[in-house]
């Protein structure tokens, strides 16, 4: 299996300290107008630092929100995390729930249209031991807590997976990941209640950290990149519910994985940013029409580079909202903590 070490990350206001961990897992029709820039959020708080923390909207409930990752603490180093963050127009803000679920990193959240709630599923627990515990859990987010279900089938323990709701057919859909033995393959779909697995005549390759969203113009799902044991890979494939098809774009991005990845409501394309091919780090942004890939350009304002980061389109303030992530090289990361919306 690849490796990826991970390390410590400042902003500016924090030291930059390393630590190499993880040595036994991943190396972890319309168009984006060109006026469309990204802008830096300054105002504090904000979560700490983090990468491999999921973010997705909450359409019930109006905001965006932010759950786990993994993070530092100055002595501790590296460190799961469990925290439940929302974002508005006035900024970040912490919420405290009576319940949550167990700290992770490389988990996902899907905000299930038909029922109203934000799902979690699955991630992995580091605490500083040198040990990966990969988890098969199912929570759902009712705008005031968390609740474990306990549906009767559930994917095999997994991590950096790829996963959205599907609004076409009223289901989540995960595909991949990885484990303690490798890179995982299958395809699954969450009801609300059950999970079920999908065996369709055709199947991308195994992979993890794949970019993957709910493209709304074509009614489809689209996954682009990810890695496994070959490398970095640059395919993209859509779900329609039933069977993935391999497109063939005439541009993509350069292979990569741990990009963000969100539908934009407001130009009909699924836009992605950044990732890493291990060696190089991106901070480029590409959007999906549904048959091409183009590069958005002419924008002198950019994120830094990143992976890991969470990205999600924010419903209410129509803007693309990305936070976090990480960059660095195989000889140790930095953890981001910084704010960004795309218009």
């Amino acid at each position: 299996m690849l490796q990826h070490v991970l390390t410590t990350q400042p902003a500016a206001r924090r030291s930059a300290r390393r630590y190499p961990i993880l040595a036994a897992t991943l190396i972890l029709a319309s168009g984006v107008a060109s006026a469309q820039t990204w802008s830096k959020w300054y105002k504090p708080p904000y979560p700490a630092s983090r990468f491999a923390g999921p973010c997705v909207f909450d359409g019930a409930q109006g905001y965006s929100m932010l759950f786990s990752g993994l993070g530092h603490t100055t002595v501790q180093g590296p460190v799961a995390l469990n925290d439940t963050w929302t974002f508005t127009s006035t900024g970040w803000t912490q919420l405290s729930p009576a319940t949550s679920p167990p700290p992770r990193y490389g988990a996902s959240l899907a905000y299930d249209q038909l029922h109203g709630d934000v799902l979690v599923f699955a991630g992995a627990f580091f605490n500083n031991n040198y040990i990966i515990t990969p988890m098969n859990d199912t929570w759902t987010w009712n705008g005031t807590t968390w609740t474990q279900l306990s549906p009767a089938a559930s994917p095999s323990v997994r991590y950096l997976f790829a996963m959205a709701y599907d609004s076409a057919h009223n289901q989540t859909v995960v595909f991949g990941g990885v484990n303690l033995v490798g890179y995982l393959g299958d395809t699954w779909v969450f009801d609300g209640t059950n999970w079920t697995q999908k065996f369709p005549v055709h199947t991308p390759a195994q992979r993890g950290s794949a970019a993957m969203a709910f493209d709304a113009t074509n009614q489809n799902i689209v996954m682009f990149g990810g890695v496994n044991a070959a490398g970095a890979l640059d395919d993209t494939w859509v779900w329609n519910g039933t069977d993935w098809t391999q497109m063939a774009p005439a541009v993509s991005p350069a292979a990569r994985y741990g990009s963000g990845f969100a539908y934009e409501t407001a130009y009909g394309n699924t836009v992605l940013n950044g990732g890493t091919n291990l060696t190089s780090n991106y901070g480029d942004t590409w959007a999906w029409t549904g048959s091409n890939w183009y590069q958005e350009g002419g924008d002198s304002t950019v994120p830094t580079q990143r992976f890991y980061a969470c990205m999600d389109y924010d419903g209410t303030l129509g803007e693309i909202l990305m936070f976090a992530g990480g960059f660095g090289t195989g000889h140790g990361d930095i953890y981001l903590d910084d704010t960004w919306l795309f218009k």
